[in-house]
């Protein structure tokens, strides 16, 4: 099977394989038609292109050298290829490149180059290319990039220098690509982006910097770049973003990425204006201060702020912002919310997320009047109280998330309003006591996940109790399984109780075993859903044989009474150190 690459419809291809069959090709290479030349992994070496280019078709458009053993680009390599568009040149051992290896591609549009050793581009290396558009020169080790080293490419719009060597980028390197729109340097050595670097590429819409080694974002880094949409500045050591850093791009600027930097604060000034911005990525950084209005007039798709260290949510962080889709506040330090401190943007929010973090309630007025709200986390804190009516307003909320928090109990008046409401997480909370609204007669399906807690244990029984006990339940289905079931030949043990049992106790199970056990009440309706279930360890059972003394001879007393005291000792200093441990002895005679 041919190995074509590009956007070529297969169908084309063949066609013109079936109308050009018996054309010359080069013997190691495979050819479709006069227009697909493959000469990949064939093992070739520098010495063996002059000789394969001599058999080449004349009106080849794609050629392909890719994964040989090429050290360097003959000089006019290509000449009397009038009508080559695509070269792939990549995964060789290339070192250089001159101003003479690309010249005659007068249609060329696509070169490919990566994966080589390239070290450097030299001035007008891609030189009066007018059709080029793509040059894919990343995974090399260009550390230097000559002034004009893109010359007369009035069509080139995507140059990859991602995973090279580049400690710098300068406004001499880029020049003269007017036409560009998309620049990726990620993966660089970059710590210094000179003033104006990036000024002449008025064009460009997307330029990735990530994982590189820049500290600041000072005033013109990205001046003259009014066209620009998307910003990639993840996994640098960015500490300090300077408050006109984006002023040329606000206009046009729909995501910016600084995740995984070093920022401590964001000021007022950073975000403001930007009119079309849609995504702001701030996770995993170091921020703890946010200044009043930094999102003012923004109405954004998302908005993450997880991995950080924000402690309290005031009226003013979010103040003035008109729209925040998604808001990702987890993993934070936050133990207080202001009550208002969403309310600019409480009718153009769907998801919350503030799960671990470190808040203790959930007070009134804090939800308020998120009447679109579809999904909340909440699950790792410390919630130990939910005020009644809190959560009200939510009526469209479809998920709510409680777990692994203190929530002791939870009454019908804690989620009044949950009208819509799909997934109720409250498992891994010590519940004693849980009551829902009706929702006997609702249409649609709801999830509630609970845990059960397990009121007494021993080596053979456990004592289980539940949360939900006074609803509208006809009877509780119980189910156990022996988790290591090669260890206990217990086997799953379905059980319908009375609907008004409020504990079981399970017997006969084997010792130092994990057990999962479910204990859901069945309704009428077949929508409502309650899961209450736990995983638990019966304690160990410690066996400890004795035998009766027998009568010895007196010739053997002396012997055997020492053997017998010593015996004796370390079984009773055996049982007191099993006991001091909790652990349960049976004693076999």
């Amino acid at each position: 099977m041919f190995n074509i690459k590009g956007d070529y419809p297969c169908c084309f291809v063949l066609l013109g394989w079936l109308m050009a069959f018996g054309v010359a090709c080069p013997e190691v290479c495979s050819c479709v038609g006069e227009s697909y030349t493959y000469c990949d992994n064939a093992n070739l070496t520098d010495d063996d292109i002059p000789g394969i280019l001599k058999n080449v078709p004349t009106k080849v458009t794609y050629l392909d050298f890719s994964d040989n053993q090429l050290t360097r680009v003959h000089d006019n390599m290509f000449l009397g290829l009038n009508e080559l568009t695509v070269v792939d040149l990549s995964y060789n051992e290339i070192e250089s490149l001159t101003t003479r290896n690309f010249r005659t591609l007068l249609n060329i549009q696509r070169i490919h180059l990566y994966h080589n050793n390239i070290s450097r581009l030299e001035n007008q290396t891609f030189w009066f290319l007018p059709k080029l558009e793509f040059v894919d020169l990343s995974f090399n080790k260009i550390a230097f990039i000559d002034y004009c080293a893109f010359s007369s490419t009035a069509n080139l719009e995507k140059i990859l220098l991602n995973h090279n060597a580049l400690t710098n980028v300068s406004d001499s390197m880029l020049a003269s690509l007017l036409t560009l729109t998309h620049l990726d340097l990620a993966d660089n050595l970059i710590n210094v982006i000179t003033p104006s670097a990036f000024s002449h590429l008025i064009h460009l819409q997307t330029l990735n910097l990530n994982n590189n080694s820049l500290n600041n974002i000072e005033m013109d880094t990205f001046t003259g770049m009014s066209l620009l949409e998307h910003l990639y500045l993840e996994f640098n050591n960015i500490s300090v973003i300077n408050k006109y850093s984006f002023q040329s791009s606000k206009l046009t600027l729909k995501s910016i990425h600084l995740s995984h930097n070093r920022l401590r604060t964001i000021e007022t000034l950073v975000f403001r204006g930007a009119q079309s911005l849609t995504k702001v990525h701030l996770d995993h950084n170091n921020i703890s201060t946010i200044e009043s209005g930094s999102f003012g007039g923004l109405s954004l798709d998302i908005l993450d702020l997880q991995n950080n260290y924000l402690t309290e949510i005031t009226n003013s962080i979010f103040s003035s912002c008109r729209k925040i889709g998604s808001l990702n506040l987890s993993h934070n330090l936050i133990s207080v919310i202001n009550t208002r401190s969403f309310d600019s943007f409480k009718e153009y929010v769907y998801n919350i997320d503030l799960s671990y973090n470190s808040l203790t309630s959930v007070l009134d007025g804090v939800f308020d009047h998120m009447q679109y709200l579809q999904s909340l986390s909440l699950a790792n804190n410390s919630i130990s109280f939910i005020e009644d009516s809190s959560l009200s307003d939510l009526r469209n909320l479809k998920s709510l998330d409680l777990s692994w928090n203190r929530l002791s109990s939870c009454t019908a008046a804690t989620f009044s309003g949950l009208e819509t409401i799909i997934n109720l997480h409250l498992q891994y909370n010590p519940l004693i006591m849980f009551s829902h609204p009706d929702y006997s007669s609702r249409l649609s399906n709801i999830n509630v996940h609970l845990n059960l807690t397990v009121a007494g244990l021993s080596a053979d029984s456990a004592v289980i109790r539940w949360p939900y006990k006074d609803g509208y339940q006809i009877y509780w289905s119980r189910y156990v399984i022996c988790i290591n079931s090669e260890q206990c030949p217990f086997r799953p043990q379905p059980e319908f109780l009375a609907a008004y049992e409020t504990e079981v106790t399970l017997k006969g199970l084997q010792s130092d075993s994990v057990y999962y056990v479910c204990v859901n009440p069945a309704f009428k309706s077949e929508n409502i859903r309650i899961n209450q279930c736990l995983f638990f360890r019966t304690s160990k059972e410690i066996l400890v044989t004795t035998s009766p003394m027998q009568n010895v001879s007196a010739d053997a007393t002396s012997g055997m009474s020492l053997m017998f005291d010593l015996k004796r000792i370390l079984t009773l200093l055996f049982i007191i150190l099993v006991s001091s441990r909790g652990l349960t002895v049976h004693y076999i005679v």
